[in-house]
């Protein structure tokens, strides 16, 4: 959305995903969890999607928040997990 209210919408790539949670990326990009997707995505304010399998099958991503050293985190509540990506799309679980 631009700050004269224009709003433009971008399909996610992967069907029925369920993207909910958003946040600004260290890298400039914006970054959101697909819970049925079992996907974090990132997509570039020119609207170029890239989605990111996280390792665990049905861990469910929602929530997802920049967090130090240039990493975002989220939360598997399904997985029972935290997860950690890179900017580059490194995902890690604890």
């Amino acid at each position: 959305m631009t700050t004269a209210g224009v709003t433009t919408e971008f399909p996610i790539p992967a069907a029925f995903s369920g993207p909910s949670a958003i946040a600004a990326g260290p890298d400039g990009n914006l970054w959101f969890t697909e819970g049925s997707g079992n996907n974090i995505g990132r997509i570039t304010t020119a609207g170029v999607i890239t989605e990111f399998p996280i390792p665990t099958a049905g861990g469910f991503p929602g929530g997802i928040a920049a967090g130090p050293a240039g990493n975002l985190w989220f939360a598997e509540p399904a997985g029972t997990n935290v997860g950690r990506t890179t900017t580059p799309g490194v995902r890690t679980e604890f």
